[in-house]
């Protein structure tokens, strides 16, 4: 599921915000293969906020003219419901997972956000097998307490 254009412009605050997810993943995530929970997009890819899992880590990150910023949470294979919450500002971003905060990593620029991909990366890849439970978009950066409290 994906908005696009003026849509998604006016949903994302483009200076700061904080993204938080209750999901959970259907099976063992094969290597090489990064299943999209959520995705801010601008129109090219090489800029983008995304929050994704691999076969053993829940990631945010930030991409600015291809270049990748961002950190992860290492978990266990059988741990499959996670809750996210994830900051972006025009300096910095961090996030917290299942009440553990990720250390905090330095943003260039924020990428501006033309299009919201749900559940997949660019509408036709990355797809998430399982569900998202509850998704919230904030228009501010919540504080780092409030990521744990919002993640336990």
């Amino acid at each position: 599921w994906s908005i696009t254009g003026a849509d998604a412009a006016r949903i994302v605050n483009t200076a700061q915000g904080t993204l938080y997810a209750d999901f959970a993943t259907g099976s063992v995530v094969p290597v090489n293969v990064y299943p999209t929970v959520i995705a801010l997009q601008g129109q090219d890819r090489q800029n983008e906020s995304v929050v994704y899992t691999t076969n053993n880590s829940v990631n945010f990150g930030i991409k600015t003219n291809n270049i990748n910023q961002g950190n992860n949470y290492a978990f266990a294979q059988t741990e499959r419901e996670i809750k996210v919450a994830a900051i972006y500002e025009s300096s910095s971003g961090t996030f917290a997972a299942n009440g553990l905060l990720a250390a905090p990593f330095n943003v260039n620029t924020l990428p501006i956000t033309s299009q919201i991909c749900i559940g997949n990366n660019n509408g036709t890849q990355n797809f998430l097998n399982g569900y998202i439970r509850r998704l919230t978009m904030y228009p501010k950066r919540l504080t780092d307490s409030q990521l744990k409290a919002l993640t336990r």
